[in-house]
């Protein structure tokens, strides 16, 4: 008897095939477009922080603070953050919100909101969380260097 797709399973197939082809050029410009963590940046992250992960995204300009260049995290701190520490932000369930919420999603629930059996959730949690904070490790611009550069115009 085959046993029907669990609902962690279908959504994860949904994302994969939801997210946008990784082209050659987006390789050249620092987008890491083979990295696992690629597909949920764009699905989940792009619309702030833009497909270049430049703070510029379409929905930037109604963020406040304005979602910062990820590219860029080395230059700003002077040296790369720690992985926990990235999956913490990312996370967002062990940040304090005493005023209100915070201007970032708490992704640590909405990546996995649909996810029914606790232990399953928790799993699938750090290894979305964790990816993403892997991903943005490997854009990384180098100290002084450029972002990652815009396509020419069509």
């Amino acid at each position: 008897m085959v046993r029907p797709p669990t609902l962690a399973a279908l959504g994860a197939l949904a994302l994969l095939l939801a997210a946008p082809a990784p082209a050659a050029e987006e390789a050249v410009r620092g987008l890491n477009p083979g990295h696992e963590g690629y597909p949920l940046y764009q699905r989940f992250c792009a619309s702030c922080h833009g497909v270049r992960a430049d703070g510029k995204g379409p929905r930037a300009m109604l963020v406040s603070p304005p979602p910062p260049d990820l590219t860029h995290l080395v230059a700003a701190r002077g040296e790369a953050p720690h992985l926990d520490e990235l999956t913490r932000v990312i996370d967002g369930r062990r940040t304090l919100r005493a005023h209100g919420e915070g201007p970032m999603p708490v992704w640590g629930e909405a990546l996995v909101a649909d996810v029914p059996d606790a232990t399953m959730r928790e799993q699938a949690r750090i290894r979305l969380v964790q990816s993403l904070a892997e991903y943005l490790l490997s854009i990384q611009a180098p100290p002084g260097g450029p972002a990652t550069e815009a396509p020419p115009p069509p």
